[in-house]
Protein backbone atom coordinates (compact mmCIF):
# COMPACT_ATOMS: atom_id res chain seq x y z
CA UNK A 1 0.00 0.00 0.00
CA UNK A 2 2.82 2.40 0.77
CA UNK A 3 4.03 2.33 -2.82
CA UNK A 4 0.60 2.66 -4.44
CA UNK A 5 0.78 -0.64 -6.29
CA UNK A 6 -2.26 -2.93 -6.60
CA UNK A 7 -1.68 -6.45 -5.34
CA UNK A 8 -2.59 -10.08 -5.92
CA UNK A 9 -2.80 -11.67 -2.49
CA UNK A 10 -2.85 -15.31 -1.45
CA UNK A 11 -3.67 -15.38 2.27
CA UNK A 12 -1.70 -18.03 4.06
CA UNK A 13 -2.43 -18.24 7.77
CA UNK A 14 -3.12 -16.49 11.06
CA UNK A 15 -3.98 -12.81 10.49
CA UNK A 16 -3.51 -12.81 6.72
CA UNK A 17 -7.14 -13.57 5.80
CA UNK A 18 -8.25 -10.48 7.71
CA UNK A 19 -5.57 -8.26 6.18
CA UNK A 20 -6.39 -9.58 2.71
CA UNK A 21 -10.11 -8.98 3.22
CA UNK A 22 -9.37 -5.36 4.17
CA UNK A 23 -7.15 -4.84 1.10
CA UNK A 24 -9.87 -6.28 -1.12
CA UNK A 25 -12.55 -4.10 0.49
CA UNK A 26 -10.38 -1.02 -0.09
CA UNK A 27 -10.13 -1.95 -3.78
CA UNK A 28 -6.38 -2.53 -3.61
CA UNK A 29 -6.18 -6.22 -4.33
CA UNK A 30 -7.38 -9.28 -6.14
CA UNK A 31 -7.52 -12.31 -3.87
CA UNK A 32 -6.72 -15.88 -4.84
CA UNK A 33 -7.58 -18.38 -2.09
CA UNK A 34 -4.54 -20.46 -1.21
CA UNK A 35 -6.58 -23.65 -1.09
CA UNK A 36 -7.51 -23.34 -4.74
CA UNK A 37 -4.56 -21.33 -6.10
CA UNK A 38 -3.31 -22.37 -9.51
CA UNK A 39 -1.39 -20.57 -12.26
CA UNK A 40 -4.54 -19.81 -14.24
CA UNK A 41 -6.29 -18.11 -11.31
CA UNK A 42 -3.19 -16.08 -10.46
CA UNK A 43 -2.87 -15.05 -14.10
CA UNK A 44 -6.53 -13.96 -14.18
CA UNK A 45 -6.06 -11.95 -10.97
CA UNK A 46 -2.98 -10.17 -12.33
CA UNK A 47 -4.76 -9.47 -15.63
CA UNK A 48 -7.70 -7.97 -13.73
CA UNK A 49 -5.34 -5.51 -12.02
CA UNK A 50 -4.05 -4.32 -15.39
CA UNK A 51 -7.47 -4.18 -17.04
CA UNK A 52 -9.38 -2.33 -14.34
CA UNK A 53 -7.95 1.13 -13.62
CA UNK A 54 -9.88 1.33 -10.36
CA UNK A 55 -7.24 -0.85 -8.68
CA UNK A 56 -4.45 1.60 -9.61
CA UNK A 57 -6.57 4.57 -8.60
CA UNK A 58 -7.42 3.04 -5.24
CA UNK A 59 -3.82 2.00 -4.60
CA UNK A 60 -2.62 5.51 -5.41
CA UNK A 61 -5.29 7.10 -3.20
CA UNK A 62 -4.43 4.93 -0.19
CA UNK A 63 -0.71 5.42 -0.76
CA UNK A 64 -1.21 9.18 -0.54
CA UNK A 65 -3.42 8.78 2.52
CA UNK A 66 -0.74 6.73 4.26
CA UNK A 67 1.93 9.27 3.33
CA UNK A 68 0.05 11.93 5.30
CA UNK A 69 -0.67 9.72 8.29
CA UNK A 70 1.55 9.60 11.35
CA UNK A 71 1.11 5.88 12.01
CA UNK A 72 3.79 5.72 14.70
CA UNK A 73 2.39 8.75 16.51
CA UNK A 74 -1.14 7.38 16.33
CA UNK A 75 -0.04 3.99 17.69
CA UNK A 76 1.90 5.69 20.48
CA UNK A 77 -1.09 7.86 21.46
CA UNK A 78 -3.46 4.89 21.48
CA UNK A 79 -1.04 2.81 23.55
CA UNK A 80 -0.50 5.66 25.99
CA UNK A 81 -4.26 6.18 26.32
CA UNK A 82 -4.74 2.45 26.91
CA UNK A 83 -2.02 2.36 29.60
CA UNK A 84 -3.52 5.36 31.38
CA UNK A 85 -6.91 3.61 31.57
CA UNK A 86 -5.18 0.54 33.05
CA UNK A 87 -3.77 2.51 36.03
Amino acid sequence: MTYGVPMVLLPWDLDQPGVVAKAKKLGLAQVVPRSSANPQDVHKAVAALFEDTRYRESAFHHSRRLATTDSTGTAYSLLEEFLITME
